[in-house]
């Protein structure tokens, strides 16, 4: 009878009377205490109830030593912070921040902007939220120029922490559950002393190393100088340029900077238009001519009323403005080459929700 207890389960043996009366030395189960609780909370930013559950589950695996209970349990919780973040990942994530970061180091200066969404503006205003995105703006600062959509971005590397992108939005999502999405970014760099770079924020919520609010701005202004010429002048006016850019939503750089089809499509609305209002084919041409000029000075940069007028002077381009600029400023010619504006959700659709479909599935599960 008692070779038949020792061929059943070795669950058995976990009695202490049984370890006794077998002579057989008695292991304490480890067990999932506050304090392990608090240890892996503090690795993870992980909800309490699943650092409970991933410290049972490396309890049940047999593992006996603290260190080895909470490493498993850190390597779940992160395998769990991926599926985590796959689910989250299909609700609308239309809130976040627009962040800039301008860095001169002597001749070399770099500017970039990123968008980083989250769902609700609650999240936004978080502090570990504002870190995350700060940990993108470096990552895109040290990466290439130019335009990247929200995957090339989470594929760089954070110089300060040496984490990437994609694992550091992963992290976030497990810790707060909610959808946070990497949408674009864009930077521009440049080794010319005659060069400047700016950045503007609109009601910035955050300022320091980097700046973020829900608009923002980057303008690039090359400079012909002559010998003495206003550096800080010119960066003054470079600054107002990306107030400009960020106040008048400037689509283009400049008339030569609007796509064929964009302003064909323009053109045959007006042509339509003043046939509609019953013109004569011999005006036509001029109506469409005089729109078009309207046009351009809605959506190029250079064409724009300058926003900032001067008290009883006549309105100004921007294009009018760097000619005055540069007179002003001891430079030959001021030319602005470059500019990126971006708002947070702009050109995203929020999903419209079917409420009494959503009340219906939710009581099926009742």
């Amino acid at each position: 009878m008692f070779t038949r207890a020792l061929t059943r389960s070795s669950s058995r043996f976990s009695s202490p009377l049984l370890h006794s009366r077998l002579g057989v030395r008695s292991f304490s189960t480890p067990k999932v205490t506050v304090a392990l609780i608090k240890q892996l909370r503090g690795l993870t930013d992980s909800p309490m109830k699943d650092c409970k559950n991933a410290l049972a589950q490396a309890i049940e695996e047999g593992l006996t030593d603290e260190q080895e209970i909470l490493d498993f349990a850190t390597d779940e919780m992160r395998r769990q912070g991926v599926n985590t973040a796959n689910k989250k990942a299909g609700r609308v994530a239309m809130q976040g921040l627009i962040a800039t970061h301008v860095v001169s180091n002597g001749t070399e200066q770099t500017a970039a902007v990123v968008e980083v969404n989250s769902e609700t503006d609650f999240v936004a205003k978080n502090e570990k939220f504002h870190e995350l995105v700060t940990l993108v703006t470096r990552a895109v600062s040290t990466g290439p120029n130019g335009a990247l959509s929200g995957e090339e971005v989470k594929a760089l590397v954070d110089p300060v922490t040496q984490t990437s992108v994609e694992t550091a939005v992963t992290d976030l999502v497990s810790s707060i559950r909610e959808n946070i999405q990497v949408r674009r970014s864009h930077k521009i760099s440049t080794n010319s002393g005659d060069s400047i770079l700016k950045g503007y924020i609109h009601s910035s919520v955050v300022s320091g190393e980097v700046s973020m609010g829900k608009i923002g701005s980057l303008v690039q202004v090359d400079v012909e100088p002559t010998e003495g010429w206003n550096v800080e002048g010119v960066e003054a006016l470079g600054h107002k340029l990306a107030m400009h850019a960020a106040a008048a939503s400037p689509k283009y750089l400049d008339e030569k900077s609007v796509p064929v089809e964009d302003l064909e499509r323009e053109q045959s609305i007006y042509i339509d238009q003043a046939k509609a209002e019953g013109k004569p084919e011999k005006v036509i041409q001029g109506i469409v001519k005089g729109r078009t000029k309207k046009f351009y000075e809605q959506h190029a940069f250079l064409n724009q009323p300058f926003i900032f007028e001067e008290e009883g002077a006549k309105s100004q381009s921007v294009a009018q403005v760097l000619v005055k600029g540069a007179k002003d400023h001891g430079s030959e010619k001021l030319s602005l080459t470059d500019f990126v504006r971006f708002e947070v959700g702009e050109g995203q659709e929020a999903a419209e929700n079917d409420f009494a479909a959503e009340v219906a599935s939710m009581s099926k599960g009742n």
